[in-house]
């Protein structure tokens, strides 16, 4: 997802929402990984294909 909004809300499969400010922190940028049923991780900045390839790993685990 590509957006230009501030606030960024997040529906996990349990019907919670998850909102974050992507405007917190030094950076406007980053990414975002969820599964829909643990809490999102948002990781702030700018990242190399291989930093983003070890997010993903940590934050899925088995599950790919």
């Amino acid at each position: 997802m590509f957006t230009n909004k501030t606030i960024i809300v997040f529906q996990l499969n349990n019907g919670k929402q998850v909102q974050f400010n992507r405007t917190k922190g030094d950076s406007i940028v980053g990414s975002v990984l969820t599964d829909g049923v643990h809490k999102p991780q948002i990781n702030y900045g700018v990242a190399t294909d291989i930093d983003y390839w070890e997010m993903i790993n940590k934050y899925f685990g088995n599950q790919l």
